[in-house]
């Protein structure tokens, strides 16, 4: 499997933002300001629209395409800031959004004479969006599929005759948390054998996990 892109590394870190300022300073839109520029965010912050579907909630605060220095090179940020905690993303990997959060955190403690004790944060969440390329064809291993996606083939649908084949496939929990999918990416051929994939999880985790389901794909073949 080779890897293609970072197409997104969130990290979620959940604790009362409100405990960083006990001293309960006014910090906006000073601190706003300076997060724009020490990051060199290129939008000014707004609330945070509502995702499709998602109920109305406390407002956030959205930094859009930022820059975090690391040791690989300057990596494309963003951030939100809740109530709750905050809202990070790469384009790297979530090792380095997390170093990002801590750096944010730090400047921000540096900066605004706040305080942190890391034992606050009581929840880590993960989101990774991977754009891979994968050495066994999809539809080939999934040679069932591939039956009935000739039945399909051979459907009108009240439009011209056209090829199908197996796209994708998604693995959920019965407890109906986010599913691991694996689809093919838009504007790609089936010969490119190029895929989206999207896991709750860590980067490193979501990549060893796509490189079992090569292997075990290699295997059936």
């Amino acid at each position: 499997m080779k890897l293609l892109s970072v197409l997104a590394a969130r990290s979620t870190w959940l604790f009362n933002l409100g405990d960083l300022n006990p001293k309960g300073l006014r910090l906006f839109p000073q601190i706003t300001d300076a997060l724009t520029e020490a990051y060199d965010f290129d939008e000014q912050p707004d609330d945070a629209p509502l995702a499709p579907g998602e109920k109305p909630a406390q407002p956030g605060i959205r930094f859009k395409n930022g820059v975090f220095d690391t040791e690989i090179g300057p990596v494309r940020v963003g951030l939100e800031l809740f109530d709750d905690g905050v809202v990070a993303e790469s384009s790297a990997s979530t090792k380095v959004t997390n170093a990002f959060v801590e750096h944010v955190i730090n400047w921000a403690v540096e900066t605004f004479d706040l305080s942190f004790d890391p034992t606050l944060v009581r929840e880590r969440i993960y989101g990774s969006e991977l754009a891979v390329q994968f050495t066994p064809t999809l539809s080939a291993a999934l040679s069932p599929l591939g039956l009935f996606s000739d039945v399909l083939s051979a459907t009108s649908f009240n439009l011209p005759a056209q090829k199908f084949l197996p796209s994708g496939v998604s693995f959920a929990p019965a407890s109906g948390a986010a599913p691991f999918s694996i689809d093919r990416r838009a504007n790609t051929t089936p010969e490119a054998n190029v895929f989206y994939s999207k896991a709750m999880t860590d980067t490193e985790t979501h990549i060893r996990l796509l490189e079992q389901f090569e292997k075990l794909l290699s295997e059936s073949g």
